[in-house]
């Protein structure tokens, strides 16, 4: 049963592991076409085989391999692992120069690597090897006499053995401590790797782990402990049949025990995990380096769009003060629909249409055909005239307002935005039309901005009219305008009344008040409603002049020029969510990381910095 479910959780793990690696592959395969992306996609590609192939292999034995710097004694320390004298050991350096795999009869290796490196196969029925096979590594700081062309042959292997390993025990010597040859290797090709890191030549060399670890940790790594160890003596002890020293013993059992028996499947695991890290972190690299480049692309769009908003603003508001007139026409219109009736509402349509009616009042004198034809045709040529007029008005508040904003300023911002975005790495999502194209491109966008700004202002204009009204002309004003109209019609009827019904009714005064009384009463009506009028129109024009700003910004506004840089827009938008799917990608490794927890052991050392992708 415990074992059934142990094969369950290694299921789920390797569940895990593929959507993580199918969505990191569908967002590498989706990502925008930039050159981010295009070193994203190649990282993976080169990093795919090497995670599926530890994915497929969590349940296989913990490969270890030894490392360090020509005569540092990692021969022997692997010898003395085993017990006996399986690798080669001498004076003549390099002396390892293929790999030595020492493992348990029976164990498969399938590492094409390391058959292509000429690797020495040693099989050894040991404790030691039940979970864990050693692997005696080329010296990367000599070269081989068969790479004398050169390349460093011991140098290649290696490479081509690190990534392999999921221990690497790190020998030093007095002599080669302070070397970084091998540490930049395990930084480069090695990312993902536990470290145990080993003085080897206890006898004969000084203390170097407080300086050595002082080393390590400015060149990248996490030190937990340094063993110090005398090799030689360890394998001559055990070929006299006697125990080696405490401290020889304690590097076994960490190898042994809590390694290879206890913490396989955790090293494998987080090893993963560490070489998704190591991904996401170069990746990261190459977002962090982008980002400057993209803000300051977000900066000088902004920049530009708002100057040339300010520009066209300030057009727009000098077009609707001097056209205030369209303006108040409109509030006007809106102020008879609002107040409905009553004696002054529909005196001010009675203006509104006035004029109109006194154009064509000539008619009534014509006496014959001739007259009447001449008398229609002025009035239908003055009337479509005045229409013309204020259409004209009208067409000014938003053709001429574009005015502010020339082809060649939409040309100039084009190619300084261009420039921009090509340092963004933008350059192959933009579009790349020139000459007669560009120009048809650049006309588009203002005829599509002209467009914006006719169907703005005429909103805008709609909306302030019912704002001017609602603030100035309310229903209180419109009481209390009826009600001072009112009093002079008042008057007139009264005095009418007081004539006919008390003074020749009741008086028998045989005198009337004539037509030329009603004339002249209808004449001042007209008069104290135009007068009126003037008052109303006075206060609505100090709710338009007040208003203009207002009106403006709400028309003059950033997304209506975006038109002219519409594709750099979107290719910022693109990268930008390519860019949060990927946080969240790292997010989900994130979750799976403390899921899985780390191997915390005593002894046990991590890489904490990189320098370059693994290969490179």
């Amino acid at each position: 049963m415990h074992s059934m479910r142990a094969e369950w959780e290694q299921e789920r793990d390797l569940i895990e592991f593929d959507l993580l690696l199918e969505r990191l592959q569908r967002w590498s395969d989706e990502g925008p076409p930039i050159e981010i992306t295009e070193r994203a996609r190649l990282l993976l590609q080169r990093l795919k085989p090497r995670l599926q192939q530890a994915r497929l292999h969590l349940d296989d034995v913990l490969v270890v391999g030894v490392v360090g710097g020509t005569g540092t004694g990692k021969s022997t320390l692997v010898n003395a692992l085993v017990g006996e004298p399986v690798c080669p050991v001498g004076v003549q350096r390099p002396t390892t120069m293929r790999p030595q795999v020492v493992c348990r009869q029976g164990t498969e290796l399938t590492w094409p690597e390391v058959e292509m490196g000429g690797a020495v196969v040693h099989q050894r029925d040991l404790p030691l090897l039940d979970h864990m096979v050693l692997i005696d590594c080329p010296d990367p700081d000599t070269q081989s006499s068969a790479g004398m062309g050169g390349t460093n042959r011991n140098r290649d292997i290696l490479r081509a053995v690190l990534p392999h390993c999921d221990v690497i025990v790190y020998v030093a010597s007095q002599e080669k401590y302070k070397s970084q040859v091998v540490s930049e290797e395990l930084q480069r090709h090695a990312p993902g790797a536990h470290l145990v890191f080993v003085q080897s030549k206890a006898g004969v060399d000084a203390d170097i782990r407080n300086d050595w670890r002082q080393t390590l940790v400015a060149s990248g790594f996490a030190v937990s402990n340094i063993f110090r160890v005398d090799a030689e003596d360890a394998l001559a002890r055990q070929a006299q049949g006697q125990a080696p020293d405490p401290e020889f013993m304690r590097l076994t059992h960490l190898l042994e025990q809590q390694l290879a028996a206890r913490a396989r499947h955790r090293i494998k695991r987080a090893n993963i995990l560490d070489l998704y890290d190591w991904m996401f972190d170069r990746i990261e690299d190459d977002w962090t380096a982008q980002r400057p480049a993209l803000e300051k692309l977000d900066q000088e769009l902004q920049r530009h769009h708002e100057t040339m908003r300010l520009r066209l603003r300030q057009q727009l508001e000098r077009h609707l003060r001097t056209h205030r007139s369209v303006w108040r026409a409109k509030v006007l219109e809106r102020i008879q629909e609002q107040w409905g009736g009553g004696p002054f509402a529909a005196l001010l349509r009675l203006f509104g249409g006035g004029s109109a009616l006194l154009r064509w009042l000539p008619l009534s004198l014509a006496r014959n055909p001739t007259q009447l034809a001449i008398t229609g045709g002025v009035a239908a040529a003055t009337t479509l005239r005045n229409l013309w007029q204020q259409q004209q008005a009208a067409h000014a508040l938003t053709h001429d307002a574009v005015l502010g904003v020339a082809a060649a300023d939409v040309h100039q911002v084009r190619t300084v935005l261009e420039g921009y975005a090509y340092e963004a790495g933008l350059g192959p999502m933009l579009d790349t039309r020139v000459g007669a194209e560009r120009e048809q491109f650049v006309d588009a966008a203002l005829t599509e901005m002209s467009a914006q700004l006719q169907q703005r202002i005429e909103t805008a204009l709609t909306v302030s009219a019912e704002r001017v009204v609602d603030q100035h002309a309310g229903p209180m004003l419109h009481g209390v305008l009826e009600v001072v109209f009112a009093l002079l019609p008042v008057l007139v009827l009264y005095q009418l009344g007081r004539d006919f019904f008390y003074e020749h009714l009741l008086l028998s005064d045989p005198n009337l008040l004539g037509f030329d009384y009603l004339l002249q009463s209808v004449l001042w009506i007209l008069a104290w409603g135009w007068g009126l009028r003037g008052v109303l129109i006075w206060r609505l024009n100090r709710g338009l002049r007040r208003d203009v700003t207002r009106v403006a910004d709400e028309v003059c506004t950033v997304p209506m020029f975006t038109a002219m840089s519409a594709d750099m827009r979107h290719a910022r938008d693109t990268v930008q969510r390519h860019r949060l799917q990927f946080t969240a990608l790292r997010a989900e490794l994130d979750r799976l990381q403390q899921h899985f927890g780390t191997v915390e052991l005593h002894g046990v050392g991590r890489r904490v910095a990189h320098a370059e992708p693994p290969g490179s």
